[in-house]
């Protein structure tokens, strides 16, 4: 027997949209404050940011990833100039910069219930010099964590969606967070799929992947019972462009002549 393993529809619909998204939590600290302009508003001389500055902008649309029009402004001349430089974005959304930890969490459920959670820290990104932001949305060098406030924060905005939707959670999505300036991970995008994370968690023994087949075909059984699997505390993972990623158990010195 198959089983469809889709995402809930109005659930996807809500969360591919960062300003759904966004406007869906704004009654909780789960979400950064943010606004969502036009270039016209921007560009006008009486504009005041209600956020304050420094500020995080990039572009408003819906599905938008790796960072895509996104910059650190520190002054209103920023801002300007960035919509200037970005003229094929009509609408930017503006939200508190966040100076902390880059962190996902994998949560894969089926008919409401979760099998598998899985979190970890974006550290550095490749090519990273190529984008004024730094953020490239591909991870060079990160871990894996176990970190019940990144779980419960994830698992805390799924259920309130769901409650607002009136569905039934199914399938995987990737909760990414930033830490505000004590550190406390704050939800900046829903992906409705899997992000480059999936192969590291493999790599560490836990394929979420194998896990989301085995389940769209009914092959339930087959899966190991525990939710999390529980890393080393000094883990390392180091990724490139062309290279599968390498899985260190413990970050250490290495002397010269030494190799992974």
């Amino acid at each position: 027997m198959f089983h469809i393993l889709y995402l809930p529809k109005e659930f996807s619909k809500l969360v591919i949209s960062k300003e759904r998204l966004f406007d869906a939590l704004k009654d909780t600290r789960l979400v950064p404050k943010h606004i969502t302009l036009t270039v016209n508003e921007i560009e006008d001389p009486s504009f005041i940011n209600p956020l304050g500055f420094p500020v995080w902008i990039r572009d408003g649309a819906a599905g938008t990833a790796s960072g895509k029009g996104a910059f650190k402004a520190t002054c209103y001349d920023d801002l300007k100039a960035w919509v200037k430089i970005n003229q094929g974005i009509m609408q930017f959304q503006l939200s508190e910069f966040l100076p902390g930890g880059n962190y996902g969490c994998f949560c894969l459920f089926k008919k409401g219930k979760l099998i598998k959670i899985a979190q970890a820290e974006r550290i550095e990104y490749i090519m990273a010099k190529v984008a004024i932001s730094g953020v490239t949305g591909n991870t060079s060098k990160g871990r894996l964590l176990n970190d019940e406030l990144i779980k419960n924060t994830a698992l805390d905005a799924i259920s309130r969606l769901c409650q607002i939707t009136g569905e039934e959670m199914n399938g995987l999505v990737v909760v990414d967070m930033k830490g505000d300036t004590n550190n406390i991970p704050i939800i900046t995008e829903i992906n409705i799929r899997h992000v480059a994370f999936s192969s590291s968690f493999a790599s560490a023994g836990f394929n979420i992947s194998e896990f989301q087949l085995l389940l769209a075909l009914d092959r339930d059984n087959e899966i190991s019972p525990e939710v999390e699997k529980f890393f080393p505390p000094y883990n390392l993972i180091l990724r490139d462009v062309d290279g599968a990623p390498i899985y260190i158990t413990e970050e250490k010195a290495f002397n010269i002549g030494e190799s992974i």
